[in-house]
Parts: C-alpha cells; structure tokens; sequence
C-alpha cells in the first residue's frame, strides 16, 4: 500500500500532459452480430460516420501491478481531452485523477481497467468500468472512460474495448451497458449512434448513453 501511495505522489507532482491527444471512442459497426437500440421511441444519437474496418490484430487485457505509470498516463490524457471540452484548465485535472487512482491503484489487477493493444506494439487505449448493482435483478456495466490514441484511430481498437466489456458484462449477467457523453464530443457521440447506443437523458453538457447489443434480446 505503501508504495503504491509514494507512486500516486510522485505521479500527481509531475507536469500534466497538454490535451494533444483526442478521446475518438472508435467504435465500428463490423461487430460478428449487429446492435439494436434500445427503444425506436427514446431519441437517438445523430451520425455521418462511415466505418473502418479493423486492419489490426489487438489484444485486450487487464491493467497489472506493473502497469502503474501506463494507467496513470492514460487517465491523464483522457482528462485532458475532457477539459478541453470545456475550456477549463490543465490544473484542475490532477485531483480528479487523484481522486481516481487511489482507488485503482492499491489493488490494480483486481480492478477494472482494461488495455487494448496490438499483438507486437504498444498499449493504445484504454477503459475503465465498473458494475452498478440495485437492490434487485442483476447488474448493469457503466463505462466510465474510454480513451484511444488519435494516431491509431479508425482501425478497430475502440471496437476491441467494446467487445470486451461486452464479455464481461454478460459473465455478470448485466441487464445493459451505460455511460454518458459529452455533447461537444461529436466524433464520440457518432460512434456510439453507429453501434446502436443511445441517448435516454442529458444533463447539461452531459448525455447518459445506455445500450443493449442484440444479442442480448431474446
């Protein structure tokens, strides 16, 4: 515990990384089975994007102890795009980060943050999750961050993340998946439209997302 709490100083010290990288949530509609919103009557998201099939081999895999600085590095420049978003500054990041880490950090190849890489090559995005449990029924899976390198877009790893959590929300038997968007996220927002996502509330800036992949309907 110790050292993971000297690590998170050292880390939150250090210089935050400038928004030079762009959250695209790359996420195709070449998935083995087609999505279905949620309900034709609730609003869907507007799209223009045309799909890109995947040209790369990658690989998804849970965040280990070693992985400390490749988390925090890509929390880092997730929360740099979301500022820059907003027009707030860099500043303002670190404590949410930090807020963020503490809990991941001291038990990081039990919690929920998944990379996406490929086979030969480097980690290039990332997702973090976690499940929401009502007092009755099963779960459902909320996305909190996705996050893809911008050099690396349009080739299928957003869609990699996806299917991903996909599994994993079936092996706890989740009703559905959500998470929400900012509405200045225009290429985000397109993606989650074209894999059958949509919206069902906005709050501000803010729209939550919910999706149910067909093959969970009966």
């Amino acid at each position: 515990m110790k050292t993971y709490l000297m690590t998170l100083t050292l880390l939150l010290s250090a210089p935050v990384l400038g928004a030079s990288f762009i959250a695209i949530h790359p996420i195709s509609t070449h998935f083995s089975t087609p999505m279905t919103l949620l309900s034709p009557s609730k609003t869907a998201l507007a799209s223009s994007v045309v799909a890109v099939p995947p040209s790369v081999d990658w690989q998804v895999r849970k965040a280990q102890d070693n992985d400390v600085l490749e988390v925090y590095g890509w929390f880092e420049r997730k929360g740099a795009f979301d500022l820059s978003l907003s027009g707030n500054p860099p500043s303002k990041l670190k404590p949410k980060i930090g807020q963020t880490l503490a809990s991941i950090l001291p038990d990081l190849p039990n919690g929920n943050v998944l990379f996406v890489e490929p086979a030969e090559g480097e980690v290039t995005g990332f997702c973090s999750y976690n499940l929401k449990y009502s007092g009755f029924g099963p779960p459902m899976l909320w996305m909190d961050d996705i996050y893809v390198d911008q050099t690396k877009r349009s080739r299928g790893a957003g869609q990699a993340l996806m299917e991903a959590l996909v599994d994993v929300a079936q092996s706890f038997s989740c009703t559905h998946m959500a998470w929400k968007v900012d509405e200045r996220n225009e290429r985000g927002m397109q993606f989650y439209d074209r894999i059958g996502a949509e919206i069902t509330q906005k709050d501000g800036t803010l729209y939550r997302v919910e999706w149910i992949p067909s093959e969970w309907i009966e």
